[in-house]
């Protein structure tokens, strides 16, 4: 069963925001990331939801972010 929380992790296709995710996922948390390299390797499949990284763009970051109630950053 998937927590009812969305958990968004910064990066989690990097390094340190893949460990994070991984233990979010783990956990049964359902994760959306804000990334930079929408196009890299997505190891997690259809378990973590990719959005482009947007600080610069203020609509599309509030869009990024509905929903969410944890930002790991």
């Amino acid at each position: 069963m998937t927590n009812a929380l969305t958990h968004c992790v910064t990066g989690a296709l990097g390094y340190t925001g893949k460990s994070i995710a991984e233990q979010l996922i783990a956990k049964g948390m359902r994760v959306r990331t804000l990334t930079n390299s929408t196009n890299r390797h997505n190891p997690f499949a259809d378990q973590l939801d990719i959005h482009p990284l947007a600080f610069d763009n203020q609509t599309q970051l509030v869009q990024s972010l509905q929903g969410v109630s944890v930002l790991y950053n």
